[in-house]
């Protein structure tokens, strides 16, 4: 009995290690989203100023490096949605444990 208790323990444990990783790599990802997406919009601001001071090397300068803000930007936002895909498609599949992973997944997500 105690063996059975003892297996169960393991998985159990095991299963929170995965979930838990997996909420810690969604938040890790939205956070860095949040942080290009403010870096984009400051540079796209200086990037505006510039245009009105009528500096274009540092309009450019400020254009490239929103660019590339903003390619980060969509490299997080792929990389939350696979996190999201993957919870749905556990919820979807109508298994109890499933379910349980999508729930906690969409949890970290929020």
């Amino acid at each position: 009995m105690w063996k059975k208790l003892l297996a169960l323990g393991l998985v159990l444990m095991a299963f929170g290690v995965v979930v838990g990783e997996v909420t810690n790599q969604a938040n890790y990802a939205i956070h860095k989203y949040n942080s290009a997406k403010e870096k984009y919009h400051r540079y796209m601001e200086l990037y505006r100023k510039a245009l009105l001071n009528g500096n274009n090397r540092m309009a450019d300068y400020y254009k490239s490096l929103a660019e590339e803000y903003s390619s980060e930007m969509n490299l997080y936002t792929t990389w939350i949605s696979m996190f999201g895909a993957a919870a749905l498609a556990g919820a979807a599949s109508g298994n109890p444990l499933g379910l349980g992973v999508s729930v906690l997944a969409l949890a970290g997500l929020a």
